[in-house]
């Protein structure tokens, strides 16, 4: 099989010489405005409070999602974090790790 022009006998590709030539797609100017509108505080309030209410009844894939985005790589703490009223299924979430 022959080499491609821009590549060397083993394959790589010469100096200079790029794997993507057309570079990285632009990005489309006319989508900004419409993500802006959903990125509004009130919103990830609305999605923040759902996600909080599926975790609360049981939803496990909800809690995880939910903690991870509200409490993001806890490091270990000094002190204990007082679960005291915390649902049963998210202790036993916590537990299983």
């Amino acid at each position: 099989m022959a080499m491609p022009h821009n590549r060397d006998s083993e394959g790589r590709f010469l100096p200079g010489a790029s794997g993507n030539p057309g570079g990285r797609p632009r990005k489309l100017a006319e989508l900004d405005p419409v993500l802006d509108e959903h990125r509004s505080p009130e919103n990830v309030r609305a999605v923040l409070a759902k996600l909080r209410e599926l975790a609360l009844a049981g939803d496990i894939q909800a809690m995880r999602l939910y903690l991870d985005k509200v409490f993001p790589t806890l490091k270990r703490l000094e002190d204990e974090i007082d679960l005291t009223g915390a649902p049963d299924a998210v202790l036993q979430w916590l537990g299983g790790k």
